[in-house]
């Protein structure tokens, strides 16, 4: 039923989408199947993506253990391989995939914006996002907090909605791939860029970027 769940929600959004229709998409055939083991719609999208984000977190954990090694000296390039290819094998690298999609949903859908929030994304990702922060500390210096974290949401929603964009075409391993390597390097110029004299005039103030 997960399986059938993520597609339906991700074709149709959470308020579109009853358990009744959910337990017919996967063939069950007993009508109380999804009450029973999900409760509601919400307790639906806690299955979901505690099936799907268990695998990602703890391939996102083992990469930044590696980062940890005292023989490397990790760059922007490799906290962003760390965010984005373990989302990629779980979503485009994954047949019948959904995933990426059922997430981009809670960008656009009021409903999911709460409740789908990024501690649903594992606890790898706040380790993630705490390392590259600090790592942009010491290589921008000139990059205000504010400007930091903006970057760093743009990120994440960045490799969400370009996943999502890829799922389900049909291209070769090595088409997926070059897309995916493509993604890792535009998100890795974008959180290295300098910050230009006029953007530093817009920010010099108590402005909150993400309003």
């Amino acid at each position: 039923m997960i399986d059938a769940a993520e597609r339906l929600l991700a074709e149709r959004g959470i308020d579109a989408v009853s358990l009744r229709e959910v337990q017919a998409a996967a063939g069950q055939r007993n009508k109380s199947a999804a009450q029973y083991h999900f409760g509601s719609r919400a307790g639906l999208i806690d299955a979901i993506i505690a099936t799907r984000m268990a695998p990602i977190d703890l391939a996102r954990r083992r990469r930044l253990d590696d980062l940890d090694d005292d023989r490397v000296t990790p760059t922007t390039h490799d906290y962003v391989r760390a965010l984005v290819d373990p989302l990629a094998d779980a979503t485009v690298r994954r047949s019948r995939s959904w995933y990426a999609r059922f997430l981009a949903r809670s960008y656009t859908d009021p409903v999911w914006a709460g409740a789908v929030d990024e501690s649903g994304h594992g606890t790898a990702l706040v380790a993630w996002r705490r390392r590259l922060d600090e790592h942009l500390t010491d290589a921008i210096p000139e990059l205000p907090a504010s400007l930091r974290q903006a970057r760093i949401n743009r990120a994440i929603s960045t490799a969400i909605l370009a996943l999502a964009a890829g799922e389900g075409r049909r291209s070769t391993a090595a088409q997926r791939d070059a897309r995916i390597s493509d993604l890792i390097d535009g998100i890795t110029a974008a959180l290295n860029a300098g910050v230009s004299a006029a953007t530093l005039d817009l920010l010099d103030g108590p402005i909150n970027l993400d309003a």
